[in-house]
């Protein structure tokens, strides 16, 4: 079975970084992860939705970081700030996937 990116964001919020456990969680969510524009694999815009309201109501934040900008994920602890960057599945190599993630992050830095 297929995990699409806002079920794994979704994973993320619950398991590693649970805002009933202190986590101050946002995510950016893009147009093609929620399912609008484009083309999608039957059943995506269902789970998607289902996935959103989940993140919801735990109280993970969605849309651009004030600060960081477009992560997919940054979970905000007490003593820890923590980047994730989310990748479904892809024809392309996962070191291709990687090189974007490490420029949003350097981007972010603000250097």
């Amino acid at each position: 079975m297929t995990l699409y990116q806002l079920e794994v964001k979704l994973g993320l919020a619950r398991f590693a970084f649970p805002p009933a456990a202190g986590w101050r969680v946002s995510m950016h969510v893009d147009p093609m992860e929620a399912g609008r524009g484009g083309k999608h694999t039957r059943g995506k815009i269902k789970r998607a939705k289902v996935a959103l309201r989940e993140l919801e109501k735990l109280g993970v934040s969605l849309g651009t970081h004030q600060l960081f900008g477009p992560i997919d994920v940054i979970a905000e602890g007490d003593r820890e700030t923590c980047f994730v960057e989310v990748e479904g599945e892809s024809a392309r190599q996962k070191e291709q996937a990687l090189y974007p993630a490490l420029g949003q992050l350097v981007l972010s830095m603000k250097l």
